[in-house]
């Protein structure tokens, strides 16, 4: 295994246009990458709240990837959903990785989700791991490209429908998003606002130094999330604060 890490990282090294790295040099890189690679996992914003919206609708859910069991299970509670999901279906779990079709029905078997006459959905964000792997799987899967606008590249086109944000799944699949009941609560001291998916408390806090700077970055755009919420561009908002919080 650390053979073909190292052959990865030469890999990526020679093909960016370098010369071909040292031992050494895969050593060193390979401890830099990691922590960076480590402090910089982040949920993909929408996820949880869709997440948590087809738990409550009953939804079994499942995350299927070739990478190694102990590898995914670190990033799974890293990003904050282990309680969110059902199962992490790994490499080690499956006949063979995807895009194989055996893989999504080795997934669909251990969810036991077969033959229950419901719909089953397959989300990814590879047109050729997750999209084509699932149409070829012969389970009727109903596919969902995860596309952010930001891709300059088109899907292949196989995809059965392409959404750009996370929380979109939700309209796709027919569950409501939540109603907004927006409310201001304000002192001297705090400023609370509820009603938008997520609550905004600011507070006094012995202790707590910003820097000038950080300071004006963080007002400016908790000005920002509160004019589009005094327009009634919720989503919008949600999703600024979802930036800020990541």
């Amino acid at each position: 295994m650390k053979d073909m890490e190292n052959l990865k990282v030469q890999l990526f090294i020679t093909e960016s246009g370098f010369t071909q790295p040292s031992d050494e040099e895969i050593k060193v890189f390979r401890v830099s990458f990691d922590k960076a690679y480590m402090e910089a996992r982040r949920a993909t914003p929408g996820s949880i709240e869709a997440l948590v919206r087809l738990r409550e609708h009953g939804y079994r859910i499942a995350i299927i990837c070739n990478g190694r069991k102990k590898d995914q299970r670190e990033k799974v509670e890293a990003i904050g959903i282990t309680n969110l999901v059902d199962l992490v279906i790994t490499a080690e779990n499956m006949i063979q990785r995807k895009p194989h079709p055996r893989a999504f029905r080795s997934a669909i078997g251990m969810l036991g989700v077969l033959g229950t006459g419901h719909t089953n959905y397959m989300v990814g964000c590879s047109p050729y791991y997750d999209i084509d792997g699932a149409v070829e799987s012969g389970l009727g899967l109903d596919t969902i490209l995860y596309w952010p606008k930001a891709r300059n590249i088109r899907p292949t086109g196989r995809e059965g429908c392409v959404i750009h944000h996370m929380t979109d799944i939700l309209g796709r699949i027919g569950i409501a998003r939540p109603q907004f009941e927006l409310s201001f609560t304000s002192s001297l001291e705090q400023l609370e606002v509820t009603g938008i998916g997520m609550d905004i408390v600011t507070v006094a806090r012995d202790g707590f130094r910003l820097c000038g700077y950080t300071a004006f970055i963080f007002t400016r755009d908790i000005g920002h999330v509160l004019t589009r919420i005094s327009r009634k561009h919720f989503g919008s908002a949600m999703r600024l604060l979802e930036d800020m919080v990541n």
